[in-house]
């Protein structure tokens, strides 16, 4: 977050392998900017584990396309309940990563055992943002979308794979 928090539009961050975790390590937020947060190795080396006590990343400040996300694995990811709609309902998006009214561009991510009311994987909400090459796989939603959710959205999905995740729907 903190490297986010220092960034200026079109810049890139990026980060180095290793697992990371804790406070500053998950629940980022882009805050509207256009930046790139890029894993230096890949998935298979960055991992971002959320510890069952949030979501790795939120999105939800009017993102646009030019505002990237690569190259990560997220796991054990467990969205906070937030309240939401007219009727103040609680309930929670996205374990690992939640869109909401904003469009970045995701890309190479790799997301298990994670946990929310609507997409345990990803949710997105008011988006067409792009995906492509993404593995949702094991990841939980007792609602709807066990991997990933869509609600009032229209993305670009390119070489998602979704597999052996679970829902009531």
């Amino acid at each position: 977050q903190e490297a986010i928090l220092r960034s200026e539009d079109g810049d890139t961050v990026e980060v180095l392998p290793g697992t990371y975790t804790g406070e500053g390590n998950t629940g980022v937020e882009f805050l509207g900017k256009k930046v790139t947060l890029k894993s230096q190795d890949g998935p298979e080396t960055t991992i971002i584990d959320c510890e069952g006590s949030g979501r790795a990343f939120h999105f939800h400040q009017g993102e646009t396309q030019e505002t990237i996300l690569d190259g990560f694995s997220i796991i054990n990811g467990l969205a906070p309940v937030e309240t939401y709609g007219p009727h103040d309902y609680e309930m929670s998006y996205g374990g690992a990563v939640f869109v909401d009214d904003a469009s970045p561009t995701i890309r190479n991510l790799d997301i298990s055992a994670c946990t929310a009311d609507f997409g345990g994987g990803i949710a997105l909400r008011k988006s067409d943002a792009p995906v492509s090459d993404v593995r949702i796989d094991g990841n939980n939603a007792p609602y709807m979308g066990g991997g990933l959710a869509l609600v009032y959205s229209n993305p670009l999905l390119e070489r998602i794979t979704i597999t052996e995740n679970h829902s009531a729907q």
